[in-house]
C-alpha cells in the first residue's frame, strides 16, 4: 500500500493520508466492490488537460487502488490552479462506475492571504521558489497561494455528479510534524541519506531539507494550512 502512493506524493503526504484516513478505514473492511477500478486509474489522463508543465504530471497515473474500493488521489499541490476545476469534474466523474469507492483528496491553502507586498506574502511565496528539481514528475505548483477550501468543496459537492464529503480534516499540524520527521531522517538516517543524494545530488539534498522545514514552519504559524477529504457518491446510503 505504501509504495504505491508513495509513487504519487512526497513521503510526507504519503505518512499523514495513511494515519488520518486510509489506515482506519481500512481496519473497518472494504466498502463496495473492484467495479470500474481501470477506469479510475486511467482518468486523469484522459480528462485533465495538458500544458508545458503539467505534461509528466499527466502521464502519471492519477488514482492507485489501496484497497477494493479506497483510492488516493494526487494531491492538488501538483496540479496548475488553471486545471484544478477540469481536475476536480474529473475525479466527479470516476465515480459513475462505482458509487460505493471512496477517494482520498489532500491539498493545501492560504485561507487568509496577506497583501503581496507584505513580509507574510514572500514568506509563503518563498516555498514554492526551488531551484533544484527533485523529480521531472513531482513538482509542486504555487496553487497553494490561490486555493481555499470552501471553493473546493463547493466544487466537488456541486452538480450533476456531486459527491458526498464523508470527512474533512486540517491535519496542519500532523502533516508540519511529518515533513518535521522526514527532514530529520534526511541527515539522520544513512540509508534515506544516501538515496536521495544518489538520486538528486548533495544541492538538492541541502535544498529539500531547507524546504521541508520551511513548508512546516509556515503550517505552525497558520499562514498556510493542510486539508484532508474523504468523499464518496453513494457512502452512506
Amino acid at each position: 500500500m505504501q509504495e504505491i502512493a508513495r509513487a504519487l506524493m512526497g513521503e510526507a503526504e504519503v505518512d499523514v493520508c495513511l494515519a488520518v484516513c486510509v489506515e482506519p478505514l481500512a481496519k473497518g473492511g472494504d466498502r463496495g466492490n473492484s467495479k470500474g477500478s481501470s477506469h479510475r486509474s486511467s482518468f486523469f489522463t484522459k480528462s485533465v488537460p495538458s500544458s508545458e508543465h503539467e505534461t509528466a504530471y499527466s502521464q502519471r497515473r492519477r488514482f492507485s487502488a489501496l484497497s477494493k474500493s479506497m483510492f488516493i488521489c494526487p494531491s492538488l499541490d501538483y496540479v496548475s490552479r488553471y486545471h484544478i476545476p477540469d481536475f476536480l469534474r474529473a475525479l466527479q466523474l470516476a465515480f459513475r462506475s462505482d458509487k460505493r469507492a471512496l477517494a482520498y483528496l489532500s491539498f493545501t491553502t492560504c485561507e487568509n492571504p496577506p497583501s503581496i507586498f507584505s513580509f507574510k506574502h514572500m514568506c509563503i511565496s518563498k516555498l514554492f521558489m526551488r531551484k533544484h528539481k527533485r523529480d521531472a514528475t513531482l513538482q509542486k505548483t504555487s496553487s497553494p497561494l490561490f486555493n481555499r477550501l470552501h471553493p473546493i468543496l463547493a466544487r466537488l459537492t456541486s452538480g450533476p455528479a456531486a459527491l458526498t464529503m464523508c470527512n474533512v480534516q486540517n491535519v496542519s499540524s500532523k502533516y508540519a510534524a511529518e515533513l518535521d520527521k522526514y527532514a530529520e531522517r534526511l541527515v539522520y538516517d544513512p540509508d534515506t541519506r544516501t538515496a536521495f543524494i544518489k538520486k538528486a545530488g548533495i544541492q538538492a539534498w541541502r535544498e529539500e531539507r531547507l524546504y521541508l522545514s520551511w513548508e512546516s514552519a509556515l503550517l505552525k504559524e497558520g499562514l498556510i494550512s493542510r486539508w484532508v477529504l474523504l468523499m464518496g457518491k453513494g457512502y452512506g446510503n
